[in-house]
């Protein structure tokens, strides 16, 4: 089987993150992506850091295209904040440095800071204040990238709604992308029991999808993985409608497969 590489878009624009989302001013985005066993997204963060910091995306030009950019770490598009509840910035440094050009020992910067709440145990109500300090502190548009959060309500005692709170006051103050787990054995719109993971993760799947305007769902094959394909990523509208500045932006509904190489490489296919 063989398929031929395309360019990836989240926006009929042709755009991945459209310039009209990191300038507004008023107008705040909230998108999804999910993954599942065997299919992990971090390619998928990497290449929202690259785009919202270079205007580049390594996946539809080669691995240097950043290099070339008007935009810098120093001047980027927008400021980007990672949190992440599952993995260190080193898990992230190998890939960063060929795509963001960053040094290998890279801890984070004022336009790429990162936060590592893998092991945080505070309670939900202070669990953000140093990343709330940073975004409010910031002079540029910061866009937040919040990586499988659910690894904290479902090891922590909170309510799905005090920490929906949460995010949705730090969506008030920048555009926010939510990576988070979609298994089948964690969602069942059936389940009684709130105590169980898979009604909490099933009740915080459907408040975020319906306070977003996009969605990304990654998949494996169903018939397994092939040499030439890993998976498939769908790309659909969300509930939330895009207002202000952005109401003319359009998601660009579609179904990829995809490949991730040995050496970390992504190419994209239509389905």
């Amino acid at each position: 089987m063989s398929h031929q590489a395309q360019d990836f878009s989240l926006f009929r624009s042709g755009e991945v993150i459209p310039q009209a989302l990191t300038d507004s001013k008023t107008f705040r985005s909230c998108f999804t992506y999910t993954d599942t066993q065997g299919t992990s997204s971090s390619w998928l963060t990497t290449c929202f850091v690259e785009n919202l910091i270079f205007g580049t995306c390594n996946i539809n030009k080669d691995a240097n295209s950043f290099k070339t950019s008007k935009f810098s770490l120093k001047n980027p598009r927008s400021r980007v904040v990672i949190v992440s509840f599952l993995h260190g910035i080193s898990f992230y440094n190998k890939t960063w440095v060929k795509y963001l050009g960053v040094e290998s020992s890279f801890q984070g910067d004022e336009n790429l800071s990162f936060f590592d709440l893998s092991t945080a145990e505070a309670p939900v109500d202070k669990l953000f204040k140093p990343v709330i300090a940073a975004l409010k502190s910031s002079a540029l548009p910061c866009t937040l990238i919040l990586d499988h959060p659910e690894l904290y309500f479902l090891t922590n005692q909170c309510s799905i709604n005090e920490f929906m709170s949460q995010i949705s006051y730090i969506n008030s103050l920048a555009n926010v992308l939510v990576s988070t787990f979609a298994d089948a054995n964690l969602i069942d719109l059936n389940e009684t029991d709130s105590s169980t993971i898979t009604h909490r993760q099933t009740e915080f799947l459907t408040k975020l999808y319906h306070r977003s305007q996009g969605i990304l769902s990654l998949r494996p094959l169903e018939t397994g993985r092939a040499d030439d394909v890993t998976g498939t990523m769908t790309v659909s509208k969300g509930s939330i409608s895009f207002e202000d500045e952005a109401k003319n932006l359009e998601i660009n509904e579609q179904q990829y497969l995809y490949l991730v190489n040995k050496e970390g490489s992504v190419k994209v296919f239509f389905r």
